[in-house]
């Protein structure tokens, strides 16, 4: 299912931007750069220029969080996420250099256990981010590659033996992601 969503949404991209003044950027990345295992995550995001250098827009993005207990026992979740895009642009010639800021919600298949240490209740998802965009076409539209910290804060329940009773802990989950993508 996920994998229709992600091809319709590239295959309607290009009728979508049809004037300059919208872009749709599609990407995929690899996360963890900072741990020897690297995971695919993608992003598509549709963005108004609301002036020449600044534009917001709304995106949809699949990432891959490590969710284990331990440092030990690594296993990751494809986590899809909504969230809001703030992009500031700086022209120069035939390029594009931009600034990301992307907050939204990630959605997750945890449990509403009490006493689990499972991630139960949506995180809230962030990132900051550079970009270089070469344009190729007349509407600006072109390949781009992209520089991003990824965060990602969520809650957990943990049971105490010690303390008798149930411990909320919120946690935050961070990996830098490089991505290539093509702007619309």
């Amino acid at each position: 299912m996920k994998y229709i969503l992600v091809v319709t949404l590239l295959a309607m991209s290009p009728l979508l931007a049809s004037a300059q003044k919208n872009n749709t950027f599609a990407d995929v990345g690899v996360t963890d750069l900072f741990i020897n295992n690297h995971i695919p995550g993608m992003s598509v995001t549709y963005n108004w220029k609301l002036v020449n250098n600044f534009g917001v827009g709304v995106g949809f993005q699949e990432c891959s969080y490590d969710v284990s207990e331990s440092a030990n026992d690594r296993k990751y979740q494809f986590t899809p996420g909504v969230f809001a895009d703030l992009r500031g642009y700086l022209p120069h010639k035939k390029s594009i250099f931009f600034l990301l800021g992307d907050f939204g919600v990630d959605i997750y298949n945890g449990t509403n256990a009490t006493n689990s240490s499972e991630r139960h209740n949506n995180g809230f998802y962030t990132a900051l981010g550079i970009g270089y965009c070469y344009r190729m076409t007349k509407m600006g539209g072109g390949p781009f590659v992209s520089l991003r910290i990824i965060s990602d804060t969520y809650r957990t329940s943990e049971y105490y033996a010690a303390i008798p009773g149930t411990e909320h802990v919120t946690s935050v989950n961070g990996t830098g992601a490089i991505t290539i993508g093509f702007k619309f």
